[in-house]
């Protein structure tokens, strides 16, 4: 697991360095927009959310589970084939964006132009999410890393381009996503074809088969997203978009967390699916050993970044957002369970048991939405905080319960070899 530590320590400077663009940006964001405007950008970056499992069809996933499951040449030309698949997503949802546009305008006071320009804008990432996924299924953390650092550098230096030299308001924080993701994809197909990794032959049944395999995803992802964007619609139709620029605010504090996470799931995704392809015992305890150690390792996180919590308001943080410090530790308590599920999931996806996940998601996102209304309602803002720790804690528990059914072996066996192995080791 040499390499797991390895990856690990690139994935997680690789997030920081990315996620540091939003909060490099905070203080300058804070202090141009009003919550308002804060209030804004939140719901349009929750459109574009909520919008990318039905544009991408999670496509990126099925060909980085492919990988694992069959040889180079068919790889290459499942991946070309798969390229198809969020084209074909584009011009289905650009037609119903187009019908529906007048009445997303008029709820959510978004300019006209910028609802039609929401199918594309969220388009603008798929490429750029393919090739990082290529580097992390052949394990060039290195070249990962190198080619997030370089989009978050771009990222950052076009929103403070459009936003302080150009003088725009919240759409300048979006063109500056928008426009480092185009760039990126450019340079990301050119990587794909050095690599040979692109042919010009395409096969309509590998297209099938991703679609196949994202589509139950589409639940599962959409789900995800209603459980992370339900809490500010709510919060803008049912107080106003100051509060959930507020909101706002702590919950990007709080994805603090959610970067050690993300960099134990980025390098442990490749080393699980290793694990479970071997279907022996002895992987299996590794894998329960691995992923205990990593729960432990979250809670150890979230307790020192909960604590520095004040620190980062009171010298970063503008004055008016301060009524947020209260959010962020349920929020923190969702990541957590966020988390476990995160490191937990590995074995639904790489059993193909992709709609039954979907099914556990769209239940729990059905249970957050009727959460935030009663919470909202009753507690104010802070309960859209309670109810996302509450769906996250619920949604892992029931998919870890439904995990364990998946396993191919008396879990007691696994423990019991694990604490043997221990007790020999002392």
């Amino acid at each position: 697991m040499k390499n797991l530590k390895k990856n690990f320590l690139v994935y997680t400077i690789s997030n920081f360095a990315n996620s540091s663009v939003p909060f490099i940006l905070l203080p300058i964001l804070t202090n141009d927009f009003s919550p308002s405007e804060y209030g804004t950008l939140s719901i349009y970056q929750a459109f574009i959310l909520f919008l990318t499992p039905f544009i991408l069809l999670n496509y990126q996933t099925a060909v980085s589970v492919k990988y694992f499951q069959t040889e180079r040449a068919i790889f290459r030309q499942y991946l070309s084939s798969s390229l198809l698949v969020p084209i074909l997503g584009l011009l289905i949802i650009q037609i119903l964006i187009f019908i529906f546009a007048a009445s997303l305008h008029e709820f959510f006071q978004i300019p006209l132009l910028y609802i039609h320009l929401l199918p594309f804008f969220t388009f603008s990432q798929s490429i750029v999410k393919l090739i990082l996924v290529v580097f992390r299924i052949t394990e060039e953390s290195i070249n990962y890393g190198i080619y997030q650092f370089a989009l978050t550098l771009f990222n950052l230096l076009l929103s403070l381009y459009f936003v302080i030299g150009l003088g725009f308001s919240w759409e300048g924080r979006i063109f500056g996503i928008v426009f480092s993701n185009i760039i990126f994809s450019f340079l990301g197909f050119y990587i794909l074809l050095k690599k040979k990794l692109i042919l010009k032959s395409i096969n309509r049944s590998y297209i099938k088969d991703n679609i196949l395999f994202g589509a139950p995803l589409v639940l599962h992802i959409v789900g995800t997203a209603v459980m992370t964007i339900s809490d500010r619609l709510f919060i803008s139709k049912m107080i106003n978009n100051s509060a959930l620029g507020i909101y706002t605010v702590a919950y990007q504090i709080g994805t603090i967390l959610m970067l050690v996470i993300s960099s134990m799931d980025l390098a442990w995704g490749p080393q699980a699916y290793k694990l479970m392809k071997t279907n022996r015992i002895s992987s299996f305890r590794k894998l329960f050993k691995y992923q205990s150690f990593m729960y432990f390792g979250i809670i150890i996180c979230f307790l020192f970044i909960y604590l520095s919590i004040p620190v980062v308001y009171n010298f970063f943080i503008d004055h008016n957002y301060h009524d947020g410090i209260d959010y962020v530790f349920w929020i923190m308590i969702g990541y957590v369970f966020q988390g476990f599920y995160a490191l937990n999931s590995k074995i639904f996806t790489f059993r193909r048991k992709t709609f039954l996940l979907s099914r556990i998601t769209f239940s729990a996102a059905l249970l957050n939405i009727v959460f935030n209304y009663f919470f909202i309602k009753r507690f104010g803002v802070i309960g859209a905080a309670y109810s996302t720790a509450l769906s996250w804690f619920l949604f892992f528990m029931i998919s870890m319960l439904i995990s364990i059914r998946l396993y191919p072996f008396p879990v007691s066996q696994v423990i019991q070899g694990i604490f043997r192995n221990e007790i020999k080791g002392n």
